[in-house]
């Protein structure tokens, strides 16, 4: 029973890990902006108003909250918590780090703008800001020429 674990835990930590290597990491960035305005139709209605801004926010903290309560309620092994650890560090000295993501959350949302056909309102102006502030994280990130993929390969 104990090796079955053992199995279940490191295909766990596998899939867990294979989740933030590129393209698998942007792909799912994405696919969370195409679904963030689905999810709030569905839990709010159509009304898009300040409450879309907050459920906005708020699927911008659990992408944080989310991924750090699994690594801290799972016994990942030690090379994968260097990793996370190294990933947190970087996020904290560069603020680059982080803000790349919005620029894949922004093409997300705007695949949902695209596909709902609504060009105008709060959900072109969240996904025009991810993208701006996204695409400035990254080039001020390839600027600074500093890897982050010694943990991703």
């Amino acid at each position: 029973m104990k090796s079955m674990t053992t199995g279940l835990l490191r295909y766990l930590e596998v899939l867990v890990v294979s989740f933030e290597k590129p393209p698998l990491y942007e792909i799912c960035l994405a696919a969370i902006g195409f679904l963030t305005f689905s999810l709030y139709y569905r839990l709010f209605g159509q009304h898009v108003g300040y409450l879309a801004i907050g459920f906005f926010c708020g699927v911008l903290l659990a992408l944080k909250l989310v991924p750090a309560l699994v690594r801290r309620l799972l016994p990942f092994s030690e090379t994968a918590q260097k990793c996370w650890a190294n990933h947190r560090l970087l996020g904290k000295r560069y603020d680059s780090y982080q803000l790349r993501k919005l620029f894949w959350i922004g093409l997300g949302l705007l695949g949902h703008i695209a596909m709902s056909g609504n060009f105008v309102g709060l959900e072109v102006l969240l996904a025009m800001t991810c993208l701006l502030l996204g695409g400035i994280g990254w080039l001020v990130w390839q600027k600074k020429g500093i890897r982050d993929s010694e943990c991703r390969d």
